[in-house]
């Protein structure tokens, strides 16, 4: 027998099915189900019909702001539970600047090119 405590928990809180499934190891079209008989809309493929991705970005984006654009995209939406390339996406649409921040694997992939370029010469 299937606990589905959690995963309506985690549902009402705003996660999408995907995420639950991946968190709880329930399959989204069990979990689907109850929750449909709980009374929330459930579209196929769209997440979360309960859950608006625009309020939770207007938090996200008030935050970054008040960091004076200094706190991390991807630390701000994993505490919100979204995403940071939807976000970023929607940040950019409001013509935010958002420049990629420099990763040790970039500048590593970076010098194997610059050396693999080298090589060719």
């Amino acid at each position: 027998m299937i606990d589905f405590t959690k995963a309506i928990e985690l549902f009402k809180e705003g996660y999408s099915l995907r995420k639950i499934k991946r968190d709880t190891g329930i399959n989204d079209g069990k979990l689907s189900k109850p929750l449909k008989g709980l009374g929330f809309l459930i579209a196929s493929r769209v997440g979360n019909s309960e859950f608006n991705k625009y309020l939770v970005w207007e938090e996200a984006k008030k935050r970054y702001l008040e960091s004076g654009m200094q706190e991390s995209i991807k630390k701000i939406c994993k505490e919100l539970h979204t995403t940071p390339v939807s976000f970023t996406k929607w940040l950019r649409e409001q013509f935010f600047h958002i420049k990629p921040r420099s990763t040790p694997r970039n500048e590593e992939l970076e010098t194997k090119k610059l050396e693999y370029q080298s090589f060719l010469r």
